[in-house]
């Protein structure tokens, strides 16, 4: 009985509420054993066991019910590693951020986190069909401890998707601001629209879903002419007329082929790119060996035609030409040039005819230029009558030359005038001037014309002839004689143009044909009477389209063919220019 009355509970036990009637009863037995001791140390070993693991049991049954009510982060969005650009670093891991407990200040209250969202702005409020659209979001933490806050991305006022972000309380001597974190999530639509942007109810913006409507506005060639060879830009105007950047596949098109091919990207107005964001100029680079007028378009909008001239000098040669006259008669003279020998010949008309033309010739010389210097050619008198042609004529080859003076004489026409022509005392030394003489009577037409130097009919002058060909007065009279000439001399010069004029016959005709000589080159050409019954009064050779610019071409022949029918004139022209 004293061992049972020694494990009486009393108010003051320890053990509380353990020390019940049920627990004394459960002892009770172990009184038998006889050793207070032992009973005594059994007693508490049990009472501690037992504290132990009504503690245990109340932690696994906390533990399963929190499994039940979080889910698990990581399932609650889509895998956007497939979808949508990389978030980057902005969001935060929710497993590694997420603190074990809640701390406790010092008076033991749980410390609560307080997230919000302050605003969220989007990277740009127009897009392509399918193209991403970056919504940002600044999320701040007011609270004393770390928290989660889950950023729900709402299209129309409908949430679309969601995302996890952690964010650190402020620690000591911290305010809120300076623990807030910038979160992305990701917009796309492939349907074209207005889609109004929020992000857990805050306000983002509009984002405008079109397709680009880019148009080429303009296009052109700089310059529109140039030579064989050379390089030009051809540049095209592309404008954005849409509110979505887009890109525009660009064709260079000559002749109806596609040479080059580029594509450019231009954004849309309002972009904030700089002056040129809704337009944008595009640069092709355009050249051809082969001269022609070529069409040019970027897309389909013209940027041409663009001319490639030729390096060669363009020539037009004339024939002119009418029904056989009578007495018709072709007169030569010839002389035998040694290297660097001047000589001046003339070609006399028989008795009773006049001159009507005339040329020089140079004899047994084939492709290659034959290196003769004409210093003048033109119609003349002998003891006052126009019965003669003459020409000055030096010899610039290194072997001696044969050389031929053409007169083309006939029974002297209706209304038949022969002209001196003006006095020209401006062919100053170094100078080169388009000189015309004109027939003296009105109604008359041109048969022939030429020059000649004054005070130089016996010893060379030194010029130059370009060009010697019939011209047109105002109304288009076919009244004058055109020479292109340049003086090459130390000295000035004062030139005479000569005319053989008419009344138009029966028959008269000037035809041209056209012709060209490269740099370097000399060239062999004709020009045709169309009626092979035509009889030819004289040849000319011209520079078309030069204006006052000196031609680079040099005459080194120009007279009557010396076949039976003499309805051609044929030329020997050099381009000195420089060849290959």
């Amino acid at each position: 009985m004293l061992l049972y009355r020694g494990f009486q509970p009393t108010p003051s036990s320890r053990l509380g509420p353990l020390a019940s009637s049920r627990f004394y009863s459960v002892l009770k037995p172990f009184a038998l054993l006889g050793d207070p001791i032992q009973l005594r140390s059994f007693a508490l070993a049990f009472l501690a066991c037992a504290w132990l693991a009504a503690a245990g049991c109340s932690d696994v049954e906390s533990s399963a019910d929190a499994g039940g009510v979080e889910p698990d982060a990581s399932s609650a969005e889509p895998d956007a590693s497939s979808a949508e650009p990389d978030a980057g670093s902005a969001e935060l891991d929710a497993s590694s951020a997420e603190p074990d407990a809640a701390p406790s200040d010092s008076d033991g209250a749980v410390a609560k986190a307080d997230i919000a969202v302050i605003d969220a702005n989007l990277d740009v409020h127009s897009a392509k069909p399918g193209a991403y659209v970056r919504v940002v979001s600044r999320v701040r933490n007011s609270g004393d401890a770390p928290g989660k806050k889950t950023l729900e991305l709402e299209v129309d006022g409908e949430v679309e998707k969601s995302k996890d972000v952690w964010v650190d309380a402020p620690a000591s001597g911290q305010t809120s601001e300076d623990t807030e974190v910038e979160a992305e999530i990701f917009f796309s639509r492939d349907a074209p629209g207005d889609y109004e942007i929020s992000v857990s109810g805050v306000e983002a913006g509009m984002v405008r879903v079109t397709e680009a409507a880019l148009v080429v506005t303009t296009a052109s060639s700089e310059p529109n002419e140039l030579d064989m060879g050379e390089t030009i830009t051809v540049r095209a105007t592309v404008q954005n007329h849409s509110e979505a950047e887009g890109e525009k596949s660009l064709e260079l098109r000559v002749e109806g082929e596609i040479e080059a091919e580029q594509s450019v990207s231009v954004q849309p107005p309002g972009s904030g790119e700089g002056p040129g964001d809704t337009e944008i100029e595009a640069e092709f680079q355009f050249s051809r060996d082969t001269p022609g007028d070529y069409e040019v378009k970027v897309n389909d909008l013209d940027a041409g035609p663009v001319t490639v001239l030729s390096d060669h000098t363009q020539l037009e040669t004339t024939a002119i030409c009418f029904d056989e006259p009578s007495s018709y008669a072709h007169v030569t003279e010839e002389a035998d040039l040694a290297p660097g020998e001047f000589e001046r010949l003339l070609a006399v008309c028989p008795d009773d005819l006049v001159v009507l033309g005339g040329g020089v010739r140079i004899d047994d010389f084939s492709s290659a230029d034959p290196e003769v210097h004409i210093h003048h050619s033109s119609p003349g008198t002998v003891g006052g009558q126009p019965i003669t042609w003459h020409a000055g004529v030096s010899n610039e080859a290194d072997e001696a030359r044969a050389v031929e003076v053409y007169a083309i004489c006939a029974t002297e026409p209706e209304g038949y005038t022969f002209s001196f022509g003006p006095v020209e005392e401006s062919l100053d030394s170094g100078s080169f001037e388009r000189l015309r003489g004109q027939c003296p009577d009105e109604g008359g037409v041109i048969y022939s014309g030429g020059f000649f130097i004054n005070n130089h009919l016996s010893s060379p002058s030194n010029t130059r002839i370009h060009e010697t060909f019939p011209g047109e007065s105002e109304g288009g009279a076919r009244d004058e004689w055109v020479v292109g000439i340049s003086n090459e001399s130390g000295r000035d010069h004062e030139v005479s143009v000569q005319t053989v004029c008419a009344q138009e016959k029966a028959g008269y005709v000037q035809a041209s044909e056209q012709g060209e000589v490269g740099p370097g080159e000399f060239e062999g050409l004709t020009a045709q009477c169309p009626d092979d019954g035509s009889h030819i009064s004289a040849g000319g050779i011209r520079v078309p389209d030069l204006g006052s610019e000196e031609p680079p071409t040099k005459l080194r022949q120009s007279y009557p063919s010396a076949s039976a029918s003499r309805h051609q004139w044929s030329f020997g022209v050099s381009d000195t220019r420089p060849g290959d």
